[in-house]
């Protein structure tokens, strides 16, 4: 079959003896050959461009960009992960370029249909490839075709990034009667795609979408693909396939957030990220549950079995006093409700690529991550009094695109409290800091138009990088003062992870 091939056994441009052929595509063929000129005669990859035009004008133009793409090249093979560039040159209408040839298996070989890596895993795999992409991106190089074919795994366990797209693009060139060179079809590969370059226009991030789709076939054991695409957003929907950190799922998503300015803008930034991420713990995973509780662990910690001890001594003595003395019911359930509220519980942390917040464990985490209110969690208080209409919660909304200042954006929020709230009343706004920012505190009461409760609200809220972040404590008006010390503890935890190194 190899000998079907007019070039195997032939030798190109007076030294690459072509041994065999690894790869067909659109934009030409990938052959191994040997080094004819070298001690030894060591391999390497020979790949043939051939233009589509074959006018001198458009052959001339191209002789131009193949020019300037083996440039980039030569410069990008400077990091020891991106196979060095041995020789560029032209022969009989058709370009060559030759490179370093790398000994190891592609990634394809690792990602196989069904197979699921663990976090730790992934975490290791996205660092291995945003470490050569971000020197990739220092240059001002688009790659345009990640995928696991193109990921090498060196045999000392390294990644090494090849065929790069940019000289795909050679090939598939049209010349306009300006001179002006554009692409005939989209480089790239579907699935790992950015939707922006498949309408022809990439940019730097594109290449971060094609690694968190890379990542999430990582976790997930399906190609990228086969996963559905919500129909209004156009985003990948993946979560509920897969068991992974908040911490994670929430960079993943971000990575191939279908609107490209919405979308980490480079492997620097990722990165940044991903020091923020350790070892999870059971607790810390989701698996198809957007409501998750969040379950207090053993502790051999003297505090813990105190605190533990005493509520449930204080929780014996409030079903005592309530069966002997039923009028003081309403004294022991507050006793109680204040003794679950102490801040000496133990913590959790919750985190994504926004903002950090911690909480005791016996609150429940629900991400609710809401594209239209801009919430991203809640915390739900321990429910210890059956009679209460809801339960205490703090809310975090994350509201993208603020130009206001922080004064404009208090008074446009009282304004809405008004307007929206039946009987809303103002009790206080005052200065303050949130994340070591400056904020404002608005503390207020209104009827909740679901079942008439009054609720009272305590609303914190600052900017940064035009977003405003607001921490929102809610509870009925008569169960407010029971949580209010445990939320302005949880509030006061809260930092943000934006535009920090």
């Amino acid at each position: 079959m190899q000998n079907s091939n007019p070039l195997i056994g032939k030798t190109i441009g007076d030294r690459y003896r072509i041994i065999e052929s690894l790869v067909r595509g659109g934009f030409g063929q990938t052959y191994l050959a040997l080094d004819t000129q070298r001690p030894r005669e060591p391999k390497c990859v020979v790949k043939q461009l051939k233009p589509e035009a074959t006018d001198q004008y458009a052959l001339k133009t191209a002789k131009r960009l193949f020019d300037r793409e083996a440039e980039a090249l030569e410069e990008l093979g400077g990091h020891d992960r991106i196979p060095r560039l041995l020789a560029h040159f032209e022969e009989n209408q058709e370009f060559y370029l030759v490179q370093e040839f790398i000994e190891g298996q592609d990634l394809s070989k690792e990602l196989l249909p069904g197979k699921q890596f663990g976090e730790d895993e992934v975490v290791k795999l996205l660092r291995g490839i945003l470490e050569v992409l971000e020197f990739v991106q220092q240059h001002n190089v688009i790659h345009r075709d990640l995928k696991p074919p193109n990921i090498m795994r060196r045999q000392d366990g390294k990644i090494v990034l090849i065929d790069f797209g940019a000289v795909k693009e050679i090939s598939t060139q049209v010349i306009n009667a300006g001179g002006q060179a554009k692409p005939t079809v989209a480089i790239g590969t579907h699935g790992y795609m950015a939707p922006e370059q498949s309408q022809g226009d990439p940019r730097l991030c594109s290449d971060i979408y094609s690694v968190g789709a890379i990542a999430i076939q990582a976790l997930s054991g399906i190609y990228p693909k086969n996963l559905p695409k919500d129909a209004r957003t156009g985003q990948i929907v993946w979560r509920d396939r897969v068991k992974v950190s908040p911490v994670l799922g929430n960079i993943l998503d971000k990575m191939v957030c279908f609107d490209f300015s919405e979308r980490y803008q480079s492997a620097a930034e990722v990165l940044r990220h991903l020091k923020n991420i350790t070892r999870p713990t059971s607790s810390q995973y989701t698996e198809n549950q957007p409501d998750t509780q969040i379950q207090n662990p053993q502790s051999s910690t003297k505090p813990g079995r105190t605190v533990a001890l005493a509520l449930l001594a204080i929780a014996l003595l409030c079903l005592a006093g309530a069966i002997a003395i039923p009028q003081t019911r309403s004294t022991l359930y507050d006793l109680l409700t204040s003794l679950l509220s102490e801040k000496n519980l133990e913590l959790s942390t919750y985190e994504n690529y926004d903002f950090r917040i911690k909480y005791p464990r016996t609150w429940r985490l629900q991400e609710t991550d809401d594209p239209f209110t801009g919430e991203a969690i809640k915390l739900i208080a321990p429910k210890a009094n059956s009679g209460s209409a809801f339960s205490a919660q703090l809310i975090v909304t994350v509201e993208p695109d603020v130009s206001e200042t922080l004064a404009e954006y208090a008074d446009s929020s009282e304004q809405q409290i008004r307007s929206n709230l039946p009987q809303a009343n103002i009790i206080q706004r005052v200065d303050t800091t949130l994340a070591k920012r400056p904020a404002y505190e608005l503390t207020y009461e209104g009827i909740d138009d679901k079942d008439g409760t009054t609720v009272r609200r305590m609303e914190v809220a600052t900017l940064w990088q035009y977003k405003a972040y607001v921490l929102t404590y809610e509870a009925e008006a008569s169960d407010y003062p029971n949580w209010e010390a445990t939320a302005r503890e949880i509030i006061d935890s809260f930092e943000l992870l934006v535009g920090k190194d």
